[in-house]
């Protein structure tokens, strides 16, 4: 693949936000390293090679010479609005992988909070057809999350290892507190993925699948899987 050095990405920190920017649900820790803006770059590179292959990036993103860049912009986008308006956990300060756990009100990553995370330079960094398969995977996956789940939830809208680290635990490592966490608030999670092995991977965790369907704009399959309160993994069985 072509792999550019990695891009690199500055945004102002909370303390430059306006009050009533700041988001509003308990950052409490569930027992992770938190990624912070520092962070942001770090974990990038890392992130985006572990989705490079992805068959959800794939048909977002067919051409191979650019992919890498323009992930970089999405991928990063979405690491700078989860730590503004969700909560975005390593395994450890190595960042051997990274979660982004949105809340029910910032799950679509759009309108003016997506404006505050630097939503409008992706448009300078990837090209308009990929954007209209981006956004119409967005609109598909946002109309089954709110269908099956239409009260409050919370939305992991991403989950990568990198792949150096990938079969050592660390994606259970990632998901396992968090979800211990959400059990005791009881609070329901949904996930969209792309690929058979990890149905099978999130429904040893618990998840169950209530959406299946085919997104033609970008030729893929996606999987909209909730899990609800109290359902516990299966932490034996589970490989990343």
């Amino acid at each position: 693949m072509t792999r550019p050095e990695p891009v690199r990405l500055h945004f102002r920190g909370a303390a430059a936000w306006p009050r009533w920017l700041k988001p509003d649900h308990d950052k409490s820790d569930p027992g992770l390293f938190r990624v912070d803006r520092e962070h942001v770059d770090q974990v990038l590179d890392r992130t985006v090679c572990a989705f490079y292959e992805d068959p959800l990036w794939a048909g977002i993103l067919p051409d191979r010479q650019t992919r890498y860049s323009k992930m970089c912009a999405l991928f990063g986008f979405l690491l700078r609005f989860g730590v503004m308006f969700g909560e975005v956990y390593a395994p450890s300060e190595e960042l051997e992988g990274v979660a982004v756990w949105l809340p029910e009100k910032y799950a679509r990553s759009d309108g003016w909070p997506a404006f505050r995370a630097g939503a409008l330079s992706i448009m300078f960094r990837v090209d308009m057809p990929s954007l209209g398969r981006l956004a119409a995977v967005g609109r598909h996956t946002s109309a089954q999350r709110r269908k099956h789940l239409p009260g409050p939830h919370w939305y992991l809208a991403l989950l990568g290892v990198g792949p150096e680290f990938q079969g050592r635990g660390f994606g259970r490592r990632l998901l396992w507190p968090m979800l211990d966490r959400l059990d005791q608030e009881n609070l329901p999670v949904w996930l969209d993925t792309e690929t058979e092995e990890n149905v099978r991977y999130y429904e040893r965790i618990g998840f169950e699948v209530r959406d299946d369907h085919v997104v033609p704009e970008a030729d893929v399959r996606l999987w909209g899987m909730c899990r609800t309160p109290g359902r516990k993994p299966d932490i034996n069985s589970m490989d990343d």
